[in-house]
């Protein structure tokens, strides 16, 4: 090849390299963009909340902080909530129901009582366990910053196993400590149930000021089968922490029939309630006897609640016909300086197994 020849091929490949991305531009441009294979997609769990976080920093300092929680079934399939699984028992989160149709709304609340929990940042969560048919887990968080100890109660709650019946009493032991510069007085202290009595045993100041009141819980030795609830109320002079409530379950003896088995039961098992503006709240629970020959009750009262019972009529249930059924109406009132109100709904019948049954009732100002 002559010289004169390579130097046209040197010269014509570098303008064809100087256009080729000129070039190269114009043919994207007239072709435009390609569709690529779309990704696959994830359908989204159904349950959306309104906020998975609820921080309140540095709150005011109050006898109870709450954080409330909002959702919604965003999904075409209901969905059943299976569990509601806390970082703590304390928070005891309450759900209205446990089905949600698609586009159906939800809610439930938790709470921190601070006199039973250390101070500084805290953070508490709720594991939502739900399926839509599929199983689906979500988390919610409550992050805040309790205040400096101001009243606490040690421990929050007291278990008592009374096994073997017939034994001897048992003792616990309880403090509640006053860490504020002007201390409260003790008044009294009633135990809902005729089972458990607390004792005030000394009251004595420690090298930094702070007060200690020191009491004893005592459990009778001869309890009934299963499950027995109580609560004891303390009241004080201090018109913030006015009523402190320490709640008891005791243990007696394995029941002689299975819990399935027995003759009466009431549903829901317990209740939750927040009380309208005015203070006031009205709810109910249907008591059930699958008795051939039904029980008659002997009492229905309210136990540390302000209220009133209605106890309704015996009538055939929907369950079948030898199962008797009663709506038991219930109106109750949170006094005005009150946060939170605990209490007993008890039912006291003639039944040699189940002569008294319990609803736990707990009571949110509005």
């Amino acid at each position: 090849m002559s010289t004169q020849s390579t130097t046209k091929w040197k010269t014509w490949c570098c303008w064809a390299g100087a256009l080729l991305p000129l070039l190269l531009a114009m043919v994207a441009h007239w072709v435009g963009p390609q569709a690529q294979a779309a990704l696959e997609t994830r359908e989204l769990p159904a349950l959306a909340f309104s906020q998975y976080l609820v921080d309140d920093g540095e709150p005011e300092v109050s006898p109870v902080y709450r954080a409330h929680y909002y959702f919604q079934n965003t999904s075409d399939h209901p969905v059943t909530i299976k569990e509601l699984r806390p970082s703590c028992g304390c928070l005891n989160p309450q759900l209205e129901k446990r089905e949600y149709l698609p586009g159906e709304e939800g809610k439930f609340m938790i709470r921190v009582d601070p006199t039973k929990e250390k101070p500084g940042p805290r953070e508490y969560f709720v594991d939502v366990v739900y399926e839509d048919p599929d199983p689906h887990e979500i988390r919610v968080t409550y992050k805040l910053v309790l205040p400096a100890r101001s009243v606490e109660i040690t421990p929050k709650a007291l278990v008592f196993y009374q096994l073997d019946g017939n034994t001897a009493e048992t003792v616990q032991d309880v403090k509640i400590s006053d860490y504020r510069s002007e201390h409260f007085k003790i008044l009294s202290m009633e135990s809902t149930s005729p089972l458990v009595r607390a004792m005030l045993v000394n009251e004595k100041d420690d090298d930094s000021g702070n007060r200690h009141h020191e009491l004893k819980v005592v459990v009778k030795g001869d309890v009934p089968p299963g499950t027995s609830r109580a609560l004891i109320n303390i009241r004080t002079d201090d018109p913030q922490f006015n009523l402190l409530q320490l709640p008891i379950l005791v243990s007696g003896p394995k029941p002689k029939v299975s819990k399935d088995d027995l003759p009466l039961k009431v549903d829901p098992s317990s209740l939750f309630l927040k009380a309208d503006a005015d203070g006031t709240v009205t709810s109910s629970v249907t008591f059930y006897d699958f008795q051939p020959t039904p029980a008659n009750l002997k009492t229905v009262t309210l136990n540390s609640i302000e209220g009133t019972v209605d106890t309704g009529e015996a009538k055939t249930s929907t369950l079948g016909p030898l199962v008797k059924q009663r709506t038991i109406k219930l109106s109750l009132r949170i006094p005005e300086n009150m946060q939170e109100q605990k209490g007993l709904l008890v039912i006291e019948t003639d039944s040699q197994l189940q002569p008294r049954l319990e609803v736990p009732v707990v009571i949110q100002a509005p």
